[in-house]
């Protein structure tokens, strides 16, 4: 009986597992070349306008720069790559009509993160430094987003400070979110795996 039991249990931990059906929804910038020259003396706000669809929900999300190199070797200082996420844009940064805009400007600190001086700072990614640096190493930067910040996400405008402490390229810069939606058939098999459950259950107090 208790064999029964776990095999029961087991069953439902895996229809569980597969109660969403997952599709990817993917951003790019929209201006300033994608973004694949980040020089030291700029700072960008990537702005984005997204609202998630009803009866979804977020099951991950990343932020990659593709192929990210320092345009020379490490021993160069500084050589430090600044990444925030923004749950709205701070403020000056208006969105408008645009649903994916980037804006940029002058950046003089001398090394320093530019966003931990705004008000409003966001999250602060872990800050990255090429070991190598002077050419493609064929590296993907792979941020990805604490489940905690997916409202950040999901609530209709958001966005991304990128702030380069020497030269950085990339081939492109890309947001990912997977989303789900519950599947019909996974419900009713689950809830069939759950009742036999129970059934099992009041056969054993017998």
């Amino acid at each position: 009986m208790k064999k029964a039991i776990k095999i029961t249990i087991l069953v439902a931990a895996l229809l569980i597992a597969g109660l969403t059906s997952a599709q990817a929804v993917t951003f790019t910038p929209n201006g300033n070349s994608e973004l694949s020259d980040l020089p030291h003396g700029r700072y960008y706000v990537w702005g984005l306008k997204w609202t998630l669809p009803a009866n979804e929900h977020i099951v991950s999300a990343t932020l990659t720069y593709k192929d990210i190199y320092n345009w020379k070797d490490s021993d160069q200082d500084p050589n430090h790559l600044y990444t925030h996420l923004f749950n709205t844009l701070p403020a000056g940064y208006y969105m408008n009509g645009s649903t994916n805009k980037v804006w940029t400007g002058s950046d003089a600190d001398g090394g320093q993160d530019k966003f931990l001086t705004w008000s409003d700072p966001g999250y602060a990614f872990e800050t990255w430094t090429d070991p190598v640096g002077g050419s493609s190493q064929g590296f993907d930067l792979v941020y990805n987003i604490p489940v905690e910040y997916f409202s950040w996400l999901s609530d209709g405008k958001f966005g991304f400070g990128i702030d380069p402490d020497c030269h950085y390229f990339n081939n492109g810069i890309e947001l990912e979110i997977i989303t789900g939606v519950p599947e019909p058939a996974s419900m009713t098999l689950l809830g069939l795996g759950l009742l036999g459950l129970v059934g099992l259950r009041k056969r054993g107090k017998r």
